[in-house]
């Protein structure tokens, strides 16, 4: 699958997610900053953050408005729950890092 990026994209959750939860939803009007990845061909690599600091790393596979549809645990870390609020970001991680330099587009 190909990764899409873009610049500053960033938001927060408007309602709180377990563990085993696969949709985000961002506060009104934040979803406009998030790529918008064709289903099984792209994705974006996200980096949750709670208000303690933990970390996730998730790939967005889907954006419908303000709403991610994502796979968790990604890239060693562990799904974990987040409360309302917390940090949804696009960032440069090194997994995503490796696949760019594996495929040579440097």
């Amino acid at each position: 699958m190909e990764v899409i990026y873009n610049n500053f994209a960033s938001g927060t959750m408007a309602v709180p997610i377990l563990a085993a939860d696969t949709t985000i939803v961002l506060d009104v009007g934040q979803g406009q900053f998030f790529p918008n990845p064709i289903a099984g061909v792209q994705y974006s690599v996200l980096v949750l953050e709670d208000v303690s600091g933990v970390k996730e790393v998730v790939h967005l596979t889907e954006r419908s408005t303000d709403t991610l549809t994502v796979t968790r645990g990604e890239e060693g870390t562990i799904a974990q729950d987040y409360a309302l609020g917390s940090r949804v970001e696009l960032r440069a991680t090194a997994g995503f890092l490796d696949e760019f330099i594996d495929s040579g587009t440097f």
